[in-house]
């Protein structure tokens, strides 16, 4: 951590404007390039007011880190909070472990919170000895503790301090791995966290400057995390190649804008290919499709529908490559078959499929719970749980296959003490139904 001195002066109040929005209603953030001036309360109000969810929101979650831009969006979103709704912010640090000083950097942020008057948590990960990719599951840990602290509070959103310099970046690393059309239009502005729960970007539109700006202004220290420079990691390679004038990033924001349109119109899309396929979910989470519906379609929105079902029905987290989707998608013509995909069992007859839950090899992962709700395998919500764990069916050994998938609850003991409705009971089995709903159908649609 390094202490810093004060800045230049606060932009007043009228010299920044709300965004404006767009027909639908989405905010529409001006880019900021080449702006290094503090950001205001009153500015931070109206993007917080401009991105949808968190205008008028009761309650908020901030994730923050201890780095310039969530210290900043924590200090922002205290100084904003008399010209919003004045929502209670609950702020979440998650530490991951994986530094040294990742504790004190949280006990750092938990010291600013006290002098704003703000509740903060710091929630542990300590998984990354398991894990291939770390960073991935390190950032995918993040937002499931993130979420699950929102629902704990009854929060429908989960801000962040993404800005432009991020999409920038986003963008241009998409680019390099030969990204095209929607797949270049960076971070949305809100995206879909859990059922209830969004994740919230509203400095998208400013340079990570104005928010270092900020701080300086009001006297601010923040931590600096080593792992933004090292050189082992693309983003950071890429960083300094941008701070060094070695990449040209002059045609970004256009291509950005470009990327959005074709992203917004290919969702439309994919919703109205889902809708004309009639995919149903069944209470155990499956999903029936009229795949013959499907071969009416452009390939690419065939194949995009078909991968938000595998990846819903199969509680995986990205959709499936496309030369494997393109693959089913073929298959699915044919009279009868039946395939494995992403964690799905796919099966077709006469233009119909059945799409669920594969137990597999490694078998589904658990979630501890305490109290309250749980999300179960991205499959289902599972709501009021005694302590214990949620696993599946397939822990036990029994089952059929669409059982071995479904939710259980094991007590601290190891005792089965509440199954899935779907589950048939079984002599000595669980004296207890659990109260679930499935998210598969949420999943279908969410962030189209």
């Amino acid at each position: 951590m390094r202490h810093l001195c004060r800045g230049r002066k606060a932009l007043s109040a009228n010299e920044r404007q709300c965004p404006p929005q767009a027909p639908d209603g989405r905010a529409v953030i001006p880019l900021q390039l080449g702006d290094d001036s503090p950001v205001g309360a009153r500015e931070a109000a109206a993007l917080f007011a401009s991105t949808p969810h968190t205008a008028g929101a009761a309650r908020l979650v901030l994730a923050v880190s201890g780095g310039a831009d969530s210290t900043a969006l924590l200090h922002l979103a205290a100084m904003a909070r008399a010209h919003l709704a004045d929502p209670a912010i609950h702020v979440v640090t998650v530490d991951h472990g994986l530094r040294a000083g990742s504790a004190a950097e949280a006990r750092t942020v938990e010291r600013l919170c006290r002098s704003y008057g703000l509740p903060h948590r710091t929630l542990l990960w300590r998984g990354g000895e398991s894990v291939g990719n770390l960073s991935a599951a390190a950032r995918e840990a993040r937002y499931d503790l993130l979420g699950q602290a929102a629902w704990s509070v009854g929060a429908e959103a989960v801000v962040t301090a993404h800005h432009l310099d991020d999409q920038f970046e986003t963008h241009l690393l998409a680019r390099a791995r030969g990204g095209e059309g929607g797949a270049l239009a960076g971070m949305r502005p809100v995206r879909a966290l859990r059922p209830g729960v969004v994740l919230a970007r509203p400095f998208l539109g400013i340079g990570g400057a104005r928010l270092k700006a900020t701080l300086v202004q009001a006297g601010i220290a923040w931590c600096e995390d080593p792992t933004n420079r090292d050189m082992h990691y693309a983003r950071a390679r890429l960083r300094a190649a941008l701070k060094d004038g070695a990449v040209d990033a002059s045609q970004v924001p256009a291509a950005l804008e470009r990327a959005g349109r074709e992203r917004d119109a290919h969702d439309r899309e994919v919703r109205s290919a889902i809708a004309n396929a009639g995919m149903t979910v069944r209470d155990d989470g499956s999903l029936d499709i009229v795949t013959a519906e499907l071969s009416t379609l452009e390939p690419g929105i065939g194949r995009a529908a078909i991968g938000r079902a595998v990846t819903a029905a199969g509680g995986g987290l990205y959709p499936p490559q496309a030369d494997k989707l393109a693959r089913l998608v073929d298959g699915l013509g044919a009279d009868e078959g039946c395939a494995t995909l992403g964690g799905a069992c796919v099966r077709w007859r006469k233009g119909r499929a059945t799409i669920g839950r594969e137990y597999g090899r490694g078998g589904i992962g658990t979630v501890p719970v305490t109290a309250g709700r749980a999300w179960f395998d991205r499959r289902f919500v599972v709501s009021g749980p005694l302590p214990g764990t949620i696993a599946a069916l397939g822990v036990l050994a029994r089952g059929n296959a669409a059982e071995r998938c479904l939710p259980v609850l094991i007590s601290p003991t190891g005792e089965a003490v509440a199954r899935h409705p779907a589950i048939r009971p079984w002599r000595d089995g669980p004296p207890h139904v659990l109260d679930t709903q499935e998210s598969v159908g949420w999943r279908l649609t969410a962030d189209l």
